[in-house]
């Protein structure tokens, strides 16, 4: 068998998963075994890495068990941390955590890193704080992990613990990574960076204002509106200073789409960073709410926002 056509059906797997067509992964992996293919540990973090993008839970047990009672293949932290993204996502966090106990990797700062976005995207503070803090010290310069604890103290009122995390973060030199969003139009590529003060000019102010109220609406409706990986600051009056707007960058980028981009035309976003809940939960109602089929490419995969949905189906 030729090695190219195994790494083929690898990264075919991995793309199909990572886009949210998980019925294709498992058909491809299904054809290597068909054909005779030596099963190495590459394939199974493919396979594993497509059934936790994708929601398949049983199908993930399945081929991690496969791979060591069958196989005789030995796991490592990163065939671990898929099986804690598979029970993170479907909400089955005690299960998740249970297992990284048993694991053999309970001091690898990825598996626990990993159950730490389950338990923030799932809004369970208590076993997120737990996570966040063992994070902050397998991992102490990866500022995210600071900043999402801080917010998570900040949320449950217990402002002294949120200080002490602001705290560290500054004492041990932590540094946040810049988020930057890019979109083209008719003319030159337009970038915004995450958390700045970017302002849109004038003739944008009434698809702004239209994303604010989706917003407001947005947050009316959660029940954890105070917890945000990124402080999110909206002004309802017109003054175009430094101050004016605190926005996300592929957010202010979709704005510009709206405006500048003929309307059967999909709006292209590119990011450098994963999109955070707000970001995605407010794309998915632009594209309804506009008709206009967005689509985002973060590092990891490609998100299709269209009539009010997302094509990675809220596992990412």
């Amino acid at each position: 068998m030729c090695p190219n056509f195994s790494l083929f059906k690898i990264s075919m797997i991995l793309g199909y998963g990572v886009n949210g067509d998980g019925n294709e992964a498992l058909e491809l992996f299904k054809e290597m075994e068909n054909r005779g293919v030596i099963m190495g540990t590459t394939v199974f973090l493919a396979i594993l890495t497509a059934c936790s993008h994708c929601g398949l839970v049983e199908e993930g047990i399945r081929f991690y068990e496969t791979m060591i009672k069958y196989y005789g293949l030995s796991p490592n932290a990163n065939h671990v941390a898929c099986i804690v993204s598979l029970l993170g996502r479907a909400g089955k966090l005690m299960e998740a955590e249970e297992f990284i106990m048993v694991s053999g990797f309970k001091s690898n700062h990825l598996v626990w890193h990993t159950l730490f976005q389950a338990c923030w995207l799932n809004r369970d503070k208590e076993r997120s704080v737990k996570a966040g803090e063992r994070l902050i010290e397998l991992e102490p310069l990866n500022a995210s992990s600071y900043i999402i604890l801080y917010n998570i103290y900040m949320s449950m009122r217990k402002f002294s613990l949120a200080m002490k995390t602001r705290g560290l973060m500054r004492e041990r030199g932590a540094v946040r990574e810049m988020g930057f969003s890019w979109i083209e139009t008719s003319g030159p590529v337009i970038v915004f960076t995450d958390g700045s003060n970017n302002s849109l000019p004038p003739q944008y102010n009434s698809i702004y204002m239209k994303v604010h109220k989706l917003l407001l609406d947005m947050k009316e409706k959660s029940k954890d509106s105070e917890s945000q990986i990124w402080e999110m600051e909206f002004h309802t009056n017109n003054k175009r200073d430094g101050n004016s707007v605190k926005f996300h960058g592929e957010l202010l980028a979709a704005c510009i789409g709206l405006m500048d981009l003929p309307s059967f035309t999909p709006i292209r976003i590119v990011k450098n960073q994963r999109v955070c809940n707000d970001g995605h939960e407010v794309l998915k109602l632009l594209s309804h709410s506009e008709n206009r089929e967005i689509l985002v490419k973060e590092p990891t995969r490609l998100h299709r926002f269209n009539l009010g949905k997302c094509s990675c189906g809220e596992f990412w």
